[in-house]
């Protein structure tokens, strides 16, 4: 019941409480196990409602999924499945319950009951994954905010999840703290044991995703490579997205008749082909 992968066959979904268009439409999904995928489209085209179906936050209307073998539908599953599925919210003041850091990256391991003597050491490397081990005894309130999001996912990784879902867990960060949860996220996509997922209005931080899925009225619109998805301006523009910055620039000198060798996704691939190129 561990298999590391996310299987979605025409899921559709509305709000009752709102007499709108349905937030998702036939949508169809699989993800394998160490994908790093990125979630991207504008507010309200269903993104985070798809993302909140994986681990069973919301219940399933029209169609299958499953998540790490469990059955979301089946709410006889949905307590185990979230031991499989962790996710890292956008506001991580929401998810703290404790006073102390150690009580409060225990405190899911507690209500698994999980053996009492195995817990501050689970809690020790969880803590030391994310670079805050010796703030046991300390506060969450003392944190920074790109420390807080990390405490938030040692609470996560503390229960050594298959597949973790970071729902645009840096919007509310400065530029330090989104990097440094960027970092966090990068390390375990090096390790390539989990399925990532990160939902994210960053054209930036979609692009070091191996693959970008956007989200556009309910639907899945586009399923590809960064590269291929951001060097497509009329997707781009009809899911109401701008690509990053290199790729505009590199969009730009093509439209001048200056051709790069590749699409840069980042700024320092950018200025390395600028200097090949002159």
């Amino acid at each position: 019941m561990t298999d590391s992968t996310i299987q979605a066959e025409h899921i559709d979904y509305s709000y009752p409480e709102e007499n709108t268009a349905p937030a998702l439409q036939d949508i169809n999904f699989c993800a394998q196990k160490g994908e790093f995928i990125a979630f991207i489209g504008a507010n309200g085209s269903g993104k985070t409602t798809f993302a909140r179906h994986i681990n069973g936050l919301l219940k399933i209307r029209k169609g299958t999924l499953k998540t790490a073998g469990f059955d979301v539908s089946n709410p006889d599953c949905l307590w185990e499945l979230r031991k499989h599925c962790g996710m890292v919210f956008q506001n991580p003041d929401n998810q703290f319950v404790s006073p102390l850091i150690e009580e409060d990256t225990a405190f899911g391991l507690e209500n698994y009951d999980w053996p009492t003597g195995e817990i501050p050491g689970l809690v020790h490397k969880a803590l030391e994954q994310v670079g805050l081990a010796g703030y046991e005894k300390k506060s969450p309130s003392m944190l920074s905010g790109g420390q807080k999001q990390k405490l938030a996912l040692a609470g996560v990784l503390v229960m050594k999840p298959d597949i973790i879902i970071f729902d645009e867990a840096t919007s509310m960060l400065d530029p330090c703290g989104k990097a440094e949860v960027m970092n966090e996220i990068r390390k375990m996509h090096a390790e390539k044991n989990k399925t990532l997922i990160i939902i994210t209005h960053s054209a930036e931080e979609a692009a070091q995703a191996d693959r970008i899925l956007v989200f556009n009225k309910g639907r899945i619109v586009a399923d590809g490579k960064p590269c291929d998805i951001f060097s497509d301006e009329k997707l781009l523009q009809s899911a109401g997205l701008e690509p990053p910055l290199s790729v505009r620039f590199y969009l730009d000198l093509k439209k001048n008749g200056i051709e790069l060798t590749s699409c840069p996704l980042t700024v320092d691939e950018l200025a390395e082909q600028l200097c090949a190129l002159m």
